[in-house]
């Protein structure tokens, strides 16, 4: 599994969370990172992943940012490729339905839908589309796709080197037009497979799934993708951290209770409090909107 890292460390020690949680039990898994040189998170970063293999390559355009991982990761031993975003998680479900496709040594295939969680709004979809790859064929989604490494090493470059959006649709048309090779859809329907969670860094905006989605309750899918919001907040932005309470406190009894909870998730991110007590958030909160 390759997996391009840019900031939001806390989306990404929830992937890793989520990840290490749900290897496959029937095949060893390699995640691999790709890092950048510029990222301001990368101490950060760096110390999420510690332990796995990585590279380093500069963030954009993200299509080159893809091909130099890759060409890093081919020096690597494994049979198959398996595509998959920082802010993407998944059940065990997924693993159910890919084993056939690996048993039968499938070259290229991957799921139909999948749910996508706003964390800045607490909203939730289910989303069933396609791809448009080069061929206007309609093709599998981008998260969860696997390909063989020999289609990986017939189509390099795979990803549009001069790009940073519409990775998904090129690489299926390179696949097409070098190999006349099409993925193998898995029909998974509602089944919860894979989560696209959203933040305010994202290369696919909330308002592309308005035509493509229908939505679902998200409180189901936190319970059912084991997604804590509080954990995906960068709450050491004062106004990230002071939303939170807010929202936690329709949820407590009182606002000393939602605030011990914010900043208790604050503690499990950085390993201290945000706060050293409850008055002391009181005044900043007076002091910032006196302002």
């Amino acid at each position: 599994m390759m997996i391009p890292l840019w900031g939001r460390p806390e989306v990404v020690r929830l992937f890793v969370e989520r990840m290490e949680a749900n290897f496959p039990p029937y095949a060893e898994f390699m995640p691999y990172f790709i890092l950048s040189p510029d990222d301001p998170n990368l101490d950060a970063l760096n110390h999420i992943i510690d332990g796995y293999e990585f590279t380093v390559h500069q963030n954009q355009p993200l299509g080159r940012k893809l091909n130099l991982g890759m060409t890093d990761a081919l020096e690597l031993d494994w049979d198959y490729y398996m595509g998959m975003g920082s802010d993407d998680v998944w059940t065990s479900l997924m693993w159910d339905l890919y084993n056939p496709l690996l048993d039968e040594n499938c070259p290229f295939f991957g799921v139909k839908s999948l749910y996508a969680y706003n964390v800045l709004t607490d909203d939730a979809r289910w989303v069933e589309f396609y791809n448009i790859d080069m061929t206007d064929t309609l093709t599998a989604i981008g998260p969860g796709r696997f390909m063989r490494r020999d289609i990986v090493e017939g189509c390099m470059p795979l990803w549009n080197d001069a790009a940073s959006f519409g990775m998904d649709g090129y690489s299926s048309g390179k696949i097409w037009h070098n190999l006349q090779l099409r993925a193998k859809l898995i029909e998974n329907g509602k089944l919860p497979v894979i989560c696209d969670i959203k933040t305010a860094t994202c290369l696919t905006g909330w308002h592309e799934f308005d035509d493509l989605s229908e939505p679902v309750d998200p409180a189901w899918v936190k319970e059912v993708f084991n997604i804590n919001p509080l954990a995906l907040k960068n709450l050491r932005n004062f106004d990230e951290f002071h939303d939170a309470v807010l929202k936690v406190s329709y949820r407590t009894r009182t606002k000393r209770e939602a605030f011990d909870k914010v900043n208790d998730a604050f503690q499990g991110q950085t390993g201290e409090k945000r706060f050293i007590s409850y008055e002391s958030y009181k005044t900043t909160v007076s002091k910032k909107f006196k302002r």
